[in-house]
């Protein structure tokens, strides 16, 4: 193949196909590329039905190109209809006794009887024309275009800017490609190996042509020569061979141009060829040394990719211990809190239990104060007892000391007239009557003196008994308003307290509910940055959770000093109301 594209080191040719290239697997890839290519454009050359797109094309070629392959089948359009034209116009023209060797359309309206070479004539002549006209210079811009565009349009090896991820499903694809490629590699280099027969048969036919026309040339001068000796004998047999000489020297130099043109445009393509496979070979030498400085790119990115995952999955351990304990001391608090709302659920048990007994020490009170308002309108009934019955005794002494003062005075007024009716009588007997009537006079002396003093002595008791009454209700009322007082401020102590206990209770529950809703978004938080933090840097994410943490630890703490208040308050509390 020499003869069409030049020596070309990227292909698997001879020793090449049982050695295969040494080098990283993605370099694999780059001079893959440029390998199917060139087996492809030979492909074309050989095959009637490639350039035009057939159903019976190759794997490799260009309709069932991968999405990946950079090169495009309209770059080598131009290159495979022209060579497929100039290679079937060659076996056609020079080769006349061999069949077509393609069986494509082309040949078959162009096949000609062996006899006659007029007819092969024109058919070399397109050919010739056509390949001078096509190959010049579309070949070597059609592979300078492939060339460019296999290197530049080459996937980049290394995704600089893509995930971890990323990173590894495309190292996978590479790595199903590259087998993909190997297996393609092999099924050209059979392929590579049949091109090969063909065109050393292509070859060794055209150099039997050569032999042919110079055969046919040394037969057509020596006819020459015979018939100039018997021109005076056949004359009319002379015009008639001169007549065909001519045409056949006439077609000898139409045979002998378009050979020279053939030859020219052989080496003009020879030459176009050698140039390209240079310039292919240096796209090939430079897609290979970018290959290995890829390769040692991508061996620093996995060692980079592994450091990075070694220390990935240390973050990711001490996220999720920081997890773990974030998790236990949010248990502990969940803990913590269902013991406050225990201790929460006594103190409204004591609550009640207060409450229960401030309505008992309130009946009690009222009960004592009603016994005491019974007492003392009993006493007030009693001492208006006292009072009436002192008044009905003072008016019956009184009604008494009339009835005696009546009687008195009645009895002085009958002692007088009995004087003054017997006055005659009284010489003898005056000391006798006067006598009885001072003894009764002493005697009612002494009868009112007693009655009086039994009437000072009833209104001194009646008085020193309702003093008592009196002394007696004041104690009642003065001990009836000092417990009245006294239960009213225990009420008043006991009513502030139950409400301060209450307003406590809510504040420190509240604060607890408060505690509990933030420790709940906290921990909603740090699984929130432990979901985020797998895919992002640890470092920052770690000083922020550990931050989190001290908080958290913090809040912890002083929700315990306030548990400890609380529990130091009830048991003050508790201590204030032993009786409760």
């Amino acid at each position: 193949m020499e003869s069409l594209f030049g020596p070309n080191p990227s292909l698997p040719c001879g020793n090449q196909l049982s050695s295969p290239v040494d080098c990283s697997e993605l370099a694999h890839q780059y001079v893959d590329a440029n390998y199917r290519s060139c087996v492809e454009k030979l492909r074309l050359l050989l095959e009637p039905k490639g350039a035009q797109g057939g159903k019976n094309s190759a794997p490799g070629s260009p309709n069932i190109r991968s999405l990946k392959q950079p090169y495009q089948s309209s770059l080598l359009d131009p290159l495979s209809a022209s060579a497929a034209l100039y290679l079937l116009g060659e076996e056609k023209a020079v080769s006349p006794n061999c069949g077509p060797r393609h069986g494509s359309s082309l040949s078959r309206h162009n096949s000609v009887p062996p006899d006659s070479p007029s007819r092969s004539l024109p058919q070399f002549m397109m050919a010739a024309d056509h390949l001078q006209t096509s190959l010049t210079l579309p070949v070597r811009q059609t592979q300078r275009e492939q060339c460019k565009t296999t290197v530049d349009t080459l996937p980049s090896i290394v995704p600089v800017h893509t995930t971890q991820r990323e990173l590894l499903h495309y190292i996978e694809r590479q790595d199903a490609l590259i087998e993909r490629l190997e297996r393609e590699k092999d099924t050209l280099g059979s392929q590579w190996r049949t091109l090969e027969e063909r065109m050393a048969e292509i070859i060794s036919e055209n150099e039997d042509l050569r032999n042919q026309l110079m055969t046919t040339l040394a037969h057509v001068v020596s006819d020459d020569g015979k018939m100039s000796r018997s021109m005076e004998r056949e004359s009319l047999k002379e015009q008639q061979d001169n007549e065909e000489s001519s045409k056949l020297l006439e077609t000898i130099k139409c045979l002998r141009e378009n050979l020279k043109r053939r030859e020219e445009a052989y080496e003009d393509l020879k030459g176009e060829s050698i140039r390209d496979s240079d310039e292919l070979r240096e796209a090939v030498r430079k897609a290979e040394a970018d290959a290995k400085d890829s390769a040692l790119e991508i061996s620093k990115l996995s060692r980079q990719l592994d450091q990075e995952r070694s220390e990935k999955e240390k973050a990711i351990e001490e996220v999720s211990a920081e997890r773990r304990r974030a998790l236990e001391d949010v248990q502990a608090l969940t803990d913590k809190l269902e013991a406050v709302s225990r201790m929460n659920d006594q103190l409204e048990d004591d609550l009640r239990t207060l409450r229960a007994a401030k309505n008992e020490s309130l009946d009690f009170v009222r009960q004592e104060l009603a016994s005491e308002k019974s007492a003392r309108e009993k006493a007030e009934l009693r001492l208006d007892a006292l009072e009436a019955d002192a008044a009905r005794r003072e008016k019956q002494l009184l009604q008494e000391l009339e009835q005696v003062t009546v009687k008195f005075s009645a009895v002085m007024y009958d002692d007088a007239l009995g004087r003054n009716s017997d006055s005659s009588r009284e010489g003898s007997s005056s000391h006798s009557g006067r006598k009885p009537a001072g003894v009764t006079a002493s005697t009612m002396k002494r009868m009112e003196e007693r009655h009086q003093q039994e009437i000072r002595t009833l209104k001194e008791s009646l008085e020193r008994k309702h003093m008592a009454s009196m002394r007696d209700v004041e104690e009642l009322l003065s001990k009836q308003g000092f417990l009245m007082e006294k239960y009213k401020t225990e009420c008043r102590q006991l009513t502030e307290q139950m409400d301060a206990a209450s307003v406590r209770h809510r504040e420190e529950l509240s604060a607890v509910q408060r505690e509990k809703t933030i420790l709940m978004e906290r921990v909603r938080e740090l699984e929130s940055i432990f979901e985020a933090h797998q895919m992002a840097s640890m470092h920052g994410e770690m000083e922020k959770m550990s931050r989190k943490v001290n908080e958290s630890v913090e809040r912890e703490m002083e929700l315990q000093k306030q548990l400890a208040t609380l529990s130091e308050e009830l048991d003050s509390l508790r201590a204030s109301h032993p009786s409760d």
